[in-house]
């Protein structure tokens, strides 16, 4: 016994002095994982303090307002506070079945306002033109546009629109400037209305080659994504140009960076990122990553502040009117970006002449800086040209001329759903596929552009024009 005891003394008298040190180390960490906590949560705390919040109490009843892709993150919250100040909301969206879905969400936090479904794909020309057809017969006004919808897809999965443009610049740049254009003369009508766009801070490192729109010649693989920048320094042009040709109407034009958030965007990105990477990249999106209601602010604040009442243009960020780098200072670029994306989207068919007003006659086309004008031409003239031409297959190139076509489509897509106060029971129509295969369109329109003596950049765009062989007539 006695030597059993002496065995036993020293392990307890081991065991006693290790107990303290150990627990002290687990007091030291635990003390430090809590404090890194609570330091992070202060951070964080501050920052939000900083971000900027929309403070505009103004009441929107009776106002009219469009926000593309108004389903999910930015443009769902910014849905949902204009429709709690009693707006009437079009939520233009590519996916009915979660617009519809976005509707019940925002009806359990308010039953102000009218919330009403539209199907528009910004990637599919035919189905903006659909749409903005359907606004028009629709509505009287328009009080405020909100292009935000936006696509963020690895510039390597070479993906592109229905109508064959680059993905982001296509969809992110214009698809927008059609719409808007399309709708403009409703929204100069409506007194005091606003166009907003949403961008980004990636503007910064964007560039406008007029001569690689499509990247087809390639991108600058060390930018995380040079395509999705480029189409927000895009946006930035856009709106500069669309306020010097609206100055002095009472249309404000806004354009502004939401922030970093975590919206929709983010589904390309994070899953491509290993458990190393998460772990790192996590502290840093708790610190500076917003969330939708938080992203959604300066849209907000754009829309319906008092502020911004008179204000002819301005770039906002954190609900403030904010300076411009450099790169997106330069008005000749914006001015030909508005010319070549209006010719990319088939609403100016050919070149403009240099030098505002100058008109320039070929082959009975007007050209003019602000748009085209087709001249027809008498019956004479047109049996001459068709005894001239006979023998020859119609629709050929001739003279470095080109047939452009314009596409009649009809309109076969399904009736706007209205949500007032609560959406209805019954199940929803089958939405969009992400992939839908663009039909067919006839004919019934041509005319025949000579474009020997235009721009060569201007020519270059027309690859983007259909070309096919005209019908007999």
């Amino acid at each position: 016994m006695g030597s059993g005891q002496m065995y036993l003394n020293p392990g307890v008298q081991t065991d006693s002095r290790l107990w303290f040190p150990i627990l002290l180390w687990t007091m030291g960490v635990v003390g430090v994982v809590v404090g890194v906590v609570v330091g992070l949560y202060i951070i964080r705390k501050y920052r939000e303090r900083k971000w900027g919040q929309c403070k505009s109490k103004r009441r929107m009843e009776g106002k009219i307002v469009v926000i593309t892709g108004a389903n999910s993150g930015i443009g769902k919250e910014t849905a949902r506070d204009l429709a709690s100040r009693g707006a009437i909301v079009i939520l233009a969206c590519r996916n009915r079945l979660a617009a519809l879905e976005a509707v019940r969400d925002i009806r359990t936090t308010t039953g102000d306002g009218d919330l009403i479904v539209m199907d528009l794909d910004l990637g599919d020309l035919a189905s903006v033109r659909t749409f903005a057809s359907k606004v028009l017969e629709k509505f009287s006004k328009i009080d405020v546009l909100i292009n935000n919808a936006g696509v963020f897809i690895p510039p390597e999965e070479r993906k592109k629109t229905k109508d064959g443009f680059e993905i982001h610049m296509g969809v992110n740049h214009l698809g927008h400037f059609l719409l808007t254009h399309l709708l403009l003369d409703r929204i100069q009508s409506t007194p005091s209305s606003r166009i907003v766009l949403v961008s980004s801070m990636l503007y910064k490192r964007g560039k406008i080659d007029f001569d690689n729109m499509d990247a087809d010649k390639g991108w600058d693989k060390n930018e995380r994504n040079q395509l999705y920048n480029n189409s927000k320094l895009a946006n930035i042009f856009h709106s500069q140009e669309l306020a010097k040709r609206l100055q002095g109407s009472s249309v404000g034009v806004f354009v502004l960076c939401p922030g970093f958030v975590y919206t929709g965007l983010m589904r390309y990105s994070a899953p491509k990122f290993n458990w190393i990477q998460k772990l790192c990249f996590a502290p840093i999106m708790f610190l500076f990553m917003r969330n939708a209601q938080q992203g959604s602010q300066t849209t907000i604040h754009s829309a319906v502040s008092e502020e911004l009442d008179g204000v002819e243009w301005g770039f906002l960020r954190e609900c403030k009117i904010d300076g411009l780098e450099e790169v997106a200072q330069d008005s000749v670029t914006a001015a030909r970006l508005w010319d070549v994306s209006m010719t990319m989207v088939g609403e100016k068919t050919v070149g403009v002449a240099e030098g505002e007003g100058e008109l320039v006659e070929e082959q009975g086309v007007v050209l003019e800086e602000e748009g085209v004008f087709v001249e027809e031409e008498d019956e004479e003239e047109e049996e001459e040209e068709e005894e001239e031409s006979a023998g020859e297959d119609e629709g050929v190139l001739v003279d470095e001329g080109i047939t452009l076509e314009d596409d009649d489509e009809e309109d076969e897509g399904e009736e706007p759903v209205v949500a007032e106060k609560e959406v209805s029971e019954g199940e929803p129509s089958e939405g969009e596929g992400e992939e839908a295969a663009s039909s067919s369109a006839e004919e019934d329109d041509e005319a025949l552009v000579d474009i020997g003596s235009l721009d060569d950049d201007k020519r270059l765009l027309l690859q983007h024009q259909d070309q096919k062989n005209s019908k007999s007539k």
